[in-house]
């Protein structure tokens, strides 16, 4: 509802990602994270969302590239944590 209102609110989108992991859809909450990014690309817990999202899909260079931006912006604990396990270089 709130998209269908304001549909260029990164915030929304970054809020129906999470719903769509809880759900089990990682794909949709890909594309959400996605959007969210592309009207807004400075939000660190949006590229840490979606890094995980990209992890659940054994996607690890993409969930790589988007934790260490958002450790880039100041949130650094899963950048940090695949980092210490090899999962990230």
């Amino acid at each position: 509802m709130a998209i269908a209102l304001n549909y260029k609110n990164a915030y929304c989108y970054h809020n129906r990602g999470l719903a769509y992991i809880k759900m089990g859809q990682i794909d949709q909450a890909i594309f959400d994270y996605t959007i969210s990014l592309e009207l807004s690309s400075m939000y660190s817990h949006v590229f840490s969302d979606r890094g995980v999202a990209y992890y659940y899909k054994d996607q690890y260079d993409k969930a790589c590239s988007d934790w260490k931006r958002a450790c880039e912006l100041g949130l650094c604990a899963n950048y940090a944590w695949a980092k210490l396990n090899r999962i990230c270089q």
